[in-house]
């Protein structure tokens, strides 16, 4: 099945209009909490010059901030954890380091 385009701004008022459920809510309200982390996403990469190397002063704390609310988020926690089961089988993984750059 080929990937749907983005529901637009637009789109998904009407949904939440048309759909009043609890249910639809907490979806709608999950989009919007997304949507504010791919703005993170944005701003973060538009202090990267053409290279791909981070200007600004700022870069270094917005990355920072970056990762630590990735970190909370369920989806990566799983995702995380499935690839160290199936890279470590036995849970012999060696100790969680976090890079500094």
């Amino acid at each position: 099945m080929p990937p749907r385009e983005p529901l637009t701004f637009e789109e998904l008022r009407a949904i939440g209009k048309y759909c009043r459920t609890p249910a639809v809510r907490a979806l709608l309200w999950e989009i919007h909490r997304l949507q504010g982390l791919f703005g993170r996403v944005d701003q973060l990469q538009s202090m990267m010059g053409e290279d791909g190397a981070p200007t600004g002063t700022m870069f270094s704390h917005l990355l920072k901030l970056l990762r630590e609310e990735l970190d909370r988020e369920p989806y990566i926690q799983r995702l995380r954890k499935e690839r160290r089961e199936f890279l470590y089988p036995g849970g012999n993984a060696p100790p969680k380091t976090r890079r500094t750059w």
